[in-house]
């Protein structure tokens, strides 16, 4: 009996030692298939790739790494990244290096806890897995890849559907990887196509699965980026200017997109009070119309400004959507009621209402209640660092103590500054196990050197309570430690601006405009930079800030442009940018020293339509119509409904423009328009007449009368030398009159006239009384 269990004894042993200990006890242990090891002789500064091929069982695979031995003796891990082929790389950068390498152990970890060792003794063949580094130094590639052309298979695709996207990339070693980013460019819509694979022809393809409730139009590349094995990388985006030429575009094809984001109609709370650190449920009535939706976040608030976020809202089994959530310790006596609501669908329509005046009708509050309220804030007791000595861009370590008296501290925020405080840097705090904050922060490149202390501590509790405390030296806690900085190649030199440009120079209300500024360090690099934009009567102000630097140098900034911006050229008025050293400078433009490097941005926001314009009498004799109107507005008139003559206001909006005489009566129609194309109501003109009729014709004298021809309708009055008028009459339709007045004596001279409706008189006409003698 002895022997038996001897013998199995034995047996156990062998096996737990042929094969890792974890691999038998559970089938589910992580395992491997295959390691394929690429270029098993290099150079020095030549990469050696690694390609484990270990899929996940029945959990996820969390880490894979493999142990190899230095020719020196030494062990080097060689961390993988997954998942599924999990793939590593190692390059040589010393003769100390060169050698064979050794496989000496490959570990797997999932998400279960499970881990597997698998030993050089338990690797079949593991010398197939060694490699050496010759003696010989491969040339260090610094040169970045390049991206000759980016393809769409199809031309148009149909929302919800793929193509294949084909990049054409080259690079002096290899090209080891390439993502990038498309954007429709009329409507909603964004994705990034990753996992390009290498043809055979030495092209890249990857599938792009379009959105499928995206906006219809045509998409383009947003950007784009390209590593080779060295770590060079390429990269292209559309801030950078005009789209180049080898980019394809895309037409996608929808005729059912959702543009509408889910609607929240009711909102109800099971309990209507509730102690403090007891639960409630919130039930919600949403719906949405087509993709249906994806996520719903509710905030309550109370009056003291407490927050209660509240999400993990699911659909149940009534159809609307609810969640239980646990009101905290911390909430004093109030009454929570939802401060906003934020809703998205499945097409990624977002919907994010407040609540802070009008309260929907369909909206639920409810009482907390508290017997222990927290009313103070936290105390910062003392700081303390890691190193107390440091130089540029090293990293040190801060500890704050803290205390809170009721419900907990929930964030702290540490600053520290240089001597002058030109120099800055800062970290948020989280606690360890011992309720220490703990933080690490770095200190910046070319910064100033000198003693570094605290500046500034922010420290809220779960409350609500915030404790704001700034220290300078001579407040400073014996309690807070301070840190010396060494740095010989500090930077006093601040930015320069060399150029702006308005990426898209014309926009309009309720659009964006994006800005790329030329800044210049002469030791380090821009850091930091906020621009202001004027309009053109100097009365409305944009600003935009940014940190964003490229690879080129350049900085790049996004300006909303309110619904309500001013028409017209808007300028930059002051731009202050500031170093990764600290040092600011601040440049202000005015239009008499505007730099020609400048652009200038056009906002076409001119909804309001000119008041009608002012025109003056046009008469039948006129040829040049004057008058007034919104200056530098075209002005247009039209006879009879087709146009007649056009012209424009000038800078102080008088007008003056050429026409042709028009009949009596004519009606001219006059409005303006401005630069935007607002149009102005009409203003409608008649014709005056303003032409004296003929003098009368006279064919007939009497002593008590005269008769003859005049223009048709007038009147015709007789005067005599001294000018009383001693008759009148109306020519009839023909021009023919008569008038009779008080007999005059033989040889009596008396004038005549003609006065047409619109009281314009003729020359008079000079009659002669002479009768025969009867």
């Amino acid at each position: 009996m002895k022997r038996k269990l001897g013998s199995l004894f034995l047996m156990v042993v062998l096996v737990f030692s042929i094969f890792p200990f974890t691999s038998f006890a559970n089938d589910d242990f992580p395992r491997y298939e295959s390691l394929l090891v690429s270029s098993q002789q290099a150079k020095i500064n030549e990469r050696v790739g690694f390609d484990l091929y270990a899929p996940d069982s029945a959990y996820f695979m969390l880490e894979a790494r493999l142990t190899y031995q230095s020719p020196q003796g030494e062990e080097h891990v060689i961390e993988l990244s997954g998942p599924d082929h999990w793939k590593g790389q190692f390059t040589a950068t010393s003769l100390e290096e060169v050698g064979t390498w050794q496989l000496q152990s490959i570990y797997l970890y999932d998400d279960s806890y499970n881990s597997s060792t698998f030993t050089r003794e338990q690797i079949e063949q593991p010398e197939d897995y060694d490699f050496t580094i010759l003696n010989e130094v491969q040339e260090v590639d610094v040169t970045a890849p390049t991206v000759d052309a980016i393809t769409f298979e199809k031309e148009q695709v149909q929302a919800g559907d793929f193509t294949k996207v084909t990049v054409t990339a080259s690079d002096d070693t290899e090209v080891e990887w390439i993502t990038l980013g498309l954007y429709n460019t009329t409507g909603r819509g964004n994705n990034h196509v990753t996992d390009f694979i290498k043809t055979e022809d030495g092209t890249f393809e990857a599938t792009w699965w379009i959105p499928q409730f995206t906006d219809p139009g045509e998409w383009r590349v947003d950007w784009i980026y390209a590593g080779d094995a060295a770590g060079n990388q390429y990269n292209w985006d559309d801030y950078m200017g005009e789209y180049p030429t080898f980019f394809d575009t895309i037409q996608v094809m929808n005729d059912n997109p959702d543009n509408t984001a889910p609607m929240v109609s009711s909102i109800q709370f099971v309990n209507e009070s509730v102690e403090a650190g007891k639960d409630n449920t919130i039930q919600l009535v949403a719906e949405d119309d087509v993709s249906g939706i994806n996520f719903l976040s509710v905030e309550l608030r109370n009056e003291m400004g407490q927050r209660l976020y509240i999400d993990g809202i699911y659909p149940n089994e009534e159809g609307s959507w609810s969640a239980d959530f646990v009101v905290p310790s911390y909430i004093k006596n109030s009454t929570l009621k939802v401060w906003n609501v934020y809703t998205q669908d499945n097409a990624g329509n977002v919907d994010h209402q407040f609540y802070e005046e009008e309260y929907p009708v369909g909206f639920d509050t409810f009482l907390v209640v508290n017997d222990n309220d927290d009313v103070n804030a936290p105390m910062i007791e003392s700081v303390t660092f890691e190193k107390n000595s440091m130089v540029t861009e090293d990293s040190n370590t801060v500890r704050v103590a803290a205390s809170d008296d009721s419900s907990g501290i929930e964030s702290i925020e540490i600053h520290m500054t240089s001597p002058t405080g030109k120099g800055e840097t800062s970290t948020a705090l989280f606690p360890n196990d011992e309720g220490i904050f703990i933080g690490e922060f770095t200190i910046p490149p070319y910064t100033e050197p000198g003693e570094w202390r605290v500046s500034k501590i922010i420290a809220k509790d779960f409350a609500g309570n915030v404790l704001e405390n700034m220290y300078s030296a001579e407040n400073y806690p014996n309690t807070f430690d301070t840190f010396s900085v060494e740095n010989t190649e500090f930077d006093f030199t601040p930015p320069t601006i060399n150029k702006v440009i308005f990426q898209t120079p014309e926009v309009k209300g309720n659009e964006e405009v994006k800005l790329t500024i030329y800044a210049e360090d002469s030791q380090t690099v821009p850091a930091y930079i906020e621009i202001e934009l004027v309009s053109p009567s100097g009365t409305q102000m944009l600003k935009g800030s940014s940190d964003y630097l490229d690879e080129s140098g350049l900085m790049h900034t996004t300006i909303p442009i309110p619904n309500d911006a001013e028409y017209g050229d808007w300028f930059v008025k002051h731009i202050k940018v500031i170093d990764l050293a600290g040092n600011e400078a601040n440049y202000s433009y005015s239009s008499e020293d505007y730099p020609a490097e400048f652009g200038k941005l056009f906002v076409n926001n001119d909804k309001i339509a000119p008041s009608i314009p002012f025109v003056n009498e046009v008469s039948d004799n006129t040829t040049i119509i004057t008058g007034n109107a919104e200056p530098l507005s075209t002005i247009t008139v039209l006879a009879g409904g087709e146009l007649l003559a056009k012209g424009q206001a000038t800078k102080d909006g008088t007008f003056t423009i050429e026409i042709p005489s028009q009949k009596v009566g004519t009606l001219l129609t006059i409005s303006s328009a401005d630069a935007a194309g607002n149009e102005s109501k009409v203003v409608t003109i008649t014709v005056s007449d303003k032409t004296a009729p003929k003098a009368p014709t006279v064919v007939k004298v009497t002593k008590e009368m005269i008769a003859g021809m005049a223009e048709p309708q007038s009147a015709v009055t007789v005067t005599d030398q001294v000018g009383n008028v001693i008759g009148s009459s109306k020519a009839d339709e023909k021009g023919s009159f008569v008038v009779r007045f008080i007999k005059q004596k033989n040889h009596a001279i008396l004038f005549s006239n003609a006065t047409d409706a619109a009281e314009n008189k003729s020359d008079m006409v000079e009659i002669y009384i002479k009768e025969a003698r009867k």
